[in-house]
């Protein structure tokens, strides 16, 4: 049973193979086909420097303080706010939509550093030219907005110190006006004279102010396209269409709870199929011969030894075709010269006695009842011819028995003990297992229990109840036979054949070793 994943996943993976490649395909040629479609994208990229430095505004004796290196996070804002981006485009700021549309094509990668940082500005265009125009002037467009902040800050600081030589024209104004000492007037002059020389130096900056912003690589014409990339989008299409294949097929299978294929037989159970039925021939109360004799190989393969072979079959709910199991299988053992006796110990609802029109008023049919009640008494047992040279022999029951679990657990041993002496093989048809517990107090008294599901109306949690119900009173569970199903492919029939045939010989060298 250590094997039994592995075969499980191969099997899930060969069951979605076909459709999960037809849908890859298609999916792949159709995302290769849009790809081609799309029009071309170029991208255009200019790094910019932001270098932490300059002039100490202070040197100049202004009231207010010098403007403040910004943060590199501010710089970021800065790009993409109105006044920047209508310059780079050369439209108005208000013209939202135009500036909308083109913040959209922009990308920002910002490396900070404690001293400077690097800035990439990557504009996405269907014209390889126009995204590097566009970048470019992207970051000549900071880099004016850079200069217009340092030139405001230098002209904050000259408005200060014309304010403050008017203050001190006032107050020479006023010592002379006084009569004050002439070293009082004299130093005021001096003092006006070195304002009046820092806002000569703080203009002549202004009108080369620099900030501290510089191109450091412009933005060159790209001859490659970034976007479409129609082989990529359909290698990424064909595997994730495959994968999701594969997805909605273990959605399928976990939701749907029908035991429709042997895999999910095996999964389920954890226990082998030994035979797939197909829909009996009309009139037909039996399955294919053939189709049996793969059941009665299996199960003499399973357990040559074990003399004689008795045989329980059950379901794990009933109408799942556990009759036409028994008497099918006990017919063929019969036909290949096996002393075979059929008993019906579904009391429940029997129904052997009216499938070989049998009647409870003839005395020489002997209900399974009456060997229940005194197992130690001996009575013929049914005859029914099957063809010219071979019978079956049948302990039929003919009507329901609500104590048919303490029937069957008083005198079926006794009653085993007795017949066993007799025939080569014992095939007992039993109760549902899910419905009462008569076919749980018979398991452990056989040498081999077979449960029958029906792969159409069969659910898979109603076997894994069954199988644990059986191991949990010690039934020797030998596997589960699937009845009916539609055909098999060529390709499982003739897996099945050789599974057959090669059992048949191991079987066959064993009975002979034997002898």
């Amino acid at each position: 049973m250590d094997n039994i994943p592995l075969v499980n996943s191969l099997g899930f993976i060969r069951r979605g193979l076909l459709p999960a490649l037809i849908a890859s395909l298609i999916v792949g040629a159709l995302a290769l086909l849009i790809s081609f479609s799309l029009p071309r994208q170029y991208e255009a990229s200019t790094t910019v420097l932001a270098a932490q430095n300059n002039v100490d505004l202070r040197s100049f004796g202004a009231l207010s303080a010098p403007v403040p290196n910004l943060d590199i996070s501010a710089y970021r804002k800065a790009i993409l706010s109105s006044p920047v981006l209508a310059e780079a485009l050369n439209v108005s700021p208000q013209d939202s939509k135009a500036l909308e549309n083109f913040s959209q094509t922009i990308n920002l990668h910002i490396e900070p550093a404690e001293d400077s940082s690097l800035m990439d500005i990557v504009v996405t265009d269907t014209s390889a030219e126009r995204a590097a125009a566009k970048a470019n002037a992207l970051a000549t467009a900071l880099i004016n907005w850079e200069k217009r902040r340092a030139v405001d800050g230098l002209t904050q600081a000259m408005q200060s110190l014309m304010q403050q030589i008017e203050a001190l024209d006032t107050q020479i104004r006023s010592l002379q006006a006084e009569g004050a000492p002439e070293g009082q007037i004299t130093g005021r002059i001096n003092l006006r004279a070195e304002q009046q020389d820092r806002l000569a130096y703080a203009e002549a900056l202004r009108s080369s102010a620099v900030g501290f912003l510089t191109i450091l690589e412009p933005a060159l014409v790209s001859t490659t396209p970034v976007a479409p990339r129609p082989w990529l989008n359909a290698m990424l299409a064909f595997l994730l269409t495959g994968l999701l294949s594969y997805g909605l097929l273990h959605l399928r299978e976990t939701l749907d709870t029908r035991l429709s294929t042997s895999e999910a037989v095996t999964k389920a159970s954890n226990l082998p199929v030994l035979a797939s039925f197909t829909k009996k021939t009309d009139g037909q109360n039996q399955f294919s011969s053939d189709e049996v004799s793969y059941l009665r190989n299996n199960l003499h393969y399973n357990a040559p030894d074990i003399y004689p072979q008795i045989i329980l079959v059950t379901s794990p709910k009933e109408n799942e075709g556990k009759t036409s199991v028994a008497t099918s299988l006990a017919e063929n053992f019969s036909r290949n010269n096996y002393h075979t006796l059929l008993v019906d110990a579904d009391l429940r609802q029997p129904s052997i006695a009216k499938e070989y029109k049998m009647s409870s008023s003839r005395l020489e049919h002997t209900s399974l009842e009456t060997w229940l009640r005194n197992p130690l008494t001996t009575r013929e047992v049914v005859r029914v011819p099957l063809d010219e040279s071979h019978s079956l022999f049948v302990i039929p029951s003919f009507q329901f028995n609500s104590k048919a679990a303490e029937l069957l657990s008083i005198g079926f041993h006794d009653c085993l003990e007795s017949w066993r002496k007799e025939y080569d093989v014992i095939i007992i048809d039993s109760a549902a297992v899910l419905s009462v517990a008569d076919a749980l107090s018979l398991a452990p008294l056989c040498t081999s229990t077979i449960l029958a599901v029906s792969s159409q109306g069969s659910d898979r949690n109603d076997l894994r109840r069954a199988v644990d119900l059986c191991k949990r009173v010690g039934a020797r569970l030998a596997g589960v036979v699937m009845t009916p199903t539609k055909k098999e492919s060529a390709s499982t029939s003739t897996q099945m054949k050789q599974i057959s045939i090669k059992k048949t010989a191991e079987a066959k060298a064993v009975n002979s070793d034997k002898a």
